[in-house]
């Protein structure tokens, strides 16, 4: 044969190889192979390639493939290789998870149209909708203003009416100013815990409001709640500070905890204490080292509350007057005779015999309250008693 028919005879075989290699390509993605076989080397996708040869073409297993070419594609010899049965193996496994995947993809397309068939569903047209988001509110970061009243040391807390006006008293304090306590309005400054002041005392719950003038507790002696000042502590409601502003430890932890930093603050002189009244300070006894009303666990206070004395029965005659607070004592929790504050509840009718109910109360001046009961009997005035 001449050397033109051998090439001739050559460059056939050449294009009809490419030709059938397109086809098995249009083939092998039209059944979703090419997919699959893009994460599989040049040698794995060679080998799949000549099986789905000789499953096509009937080709023996002897048939040579192209693993057995060296180099194919530029790929590197490999040292070691599978052997046909492994690579059979592999690609029918392959195959199948290929094919099960797409049944299952199949599957889902199937039970998702069944769905949007079966079950009905509404079409909300949004053009034709108002949505409206709420701004979520933010908190008033200065809900309360302060007032003192100097003149009385009294303090009344103001909060916001409904056009946001400071006009509704909603907490009244009793204090102590100076005479350097200075007139205006202030916003405050800081807060501190426990406060050094002048003359080397200390103050709890310390608001600064101007100058070097601040709300704090009745003065200690030293940085601890357990040495109150009782000589300044009884003087809560009158002019007796250097200029700061004195409280018990409720109400400056009051401020404390409620009043942010900026707070203002308006100091002021009037004849009237204020809305609501100037409440009392309870008086402390003598050898007192903490403030009753410092809710610290610690305070001894605790332990003690206002007490009534009456006794459980009473026995009064036909027309004789009831005299209620002659029968009944009170006191408070520091010890302190505050009968003149109990209330009485009941009413005993001196010429109607009977038993008659009556129940007392109290409320001490830090809020701590008692009650008792008492059985008024009226009863006929006795014969030797009639002077008849």
């Amino acid at each position: 044969m001449k050397l033109s028919e051998k090439l001739f005879l050559w460059f056939s075989t050449m294009i009809a190889v490419i030709l059938v290699v397109i086809l098995l390509l249009a083939a092998l993605q039209k059944q979703g192979m090419l997919d699959f076989a893009s994460d599989m080397t040049a040698k794995e996708a060679w080998q799949a390639l000549g099986e789905q040869i000789k499953d096509w073409t009937g080709f023996s297993e002897t048939a040579e493939s192209p693993e057995n070419s060296s180099n194919v594609q530029g790929e590197p010899e490999e040292t070691e290789t599978q052997t046909e049965a492994e690579t059979q193996t592999e690609t029918e496994t392959q195959t199948e998870t290929e094919m099960s995947t797409e049944k299952d993809s199949q599957a889902e397309e199937m039970t998702s149209e069944a769905q949007t068939e079966t079950v009905p569903s509404a079409v909300i047209d949004l053009s034709d909708t108002e949505t409206e988001t709420a701004e979520p509110e933010e908190p008033d970061p200065y809900p309360y203003y302060i007032k003192v009243n100097k003149k009385q040391n009294c303090i009344t807390i103001y909060e916001k009416d409904e056009a946001g006006e400071y006009t509704v008293p909603v907490k009244a304090m009793i204090c102590s100013t100076g005479y350097a306590t200075p007139l205006g309005t202030f916003d405050s400054k800081a807060k501190y815990v426990m406060k050094g002041l002048i003359h080397g005392v200390f103050g709890q719950y310390s608001t600064w409001i101007t100058g070097n003038i601040l709300f704090h507790s009745v003065p200690s002696s030293r940085a601890t709640k357990d040495s109150v000042s009782v000589r300044n502590y009884n003087q809560l409601g009158t002019t007796a500070s250097a200029g700061c502003v004195r409280l018990t430890v409720a109400d400056a932890k009051w401020i404390y905890d409620n009043c942010e930093i900026g707070t203002l603050i308006e100091i002021y002189e009037d004849e009237e204490p204020g809305p609501l009244g100037k409440p009392e300070a309870i008086k402390l006894p003598e050898g007192s080292t903490w403030d009753p009303t410092d809710p610290d666990p610690e305070n001894p206070w605790h332990e003690c509350g206002p007490s009534i004395t009456v006794e459980e029965q009473i026995i009064l005659y036909y027309g004789q007057e009831w005299k209620p607070y002659e029968d009944v004592a009170a006191f408070d929790t520091c010890g302190n005779d505050i009968t003149e504050k109990v209330e009485v509840n009941g009413e005993v009718d001196c010429y109607t015999t009977g038993s008659y109910k009556v129940s007392f109360s109290v409320t001490d001046a830090i809020g701590k309250t008692a009650a008792a009961e008492c059985e008024y009997l009226v009863i006929p005035v006795p014969y030797y008693m009639s002077g008849q």
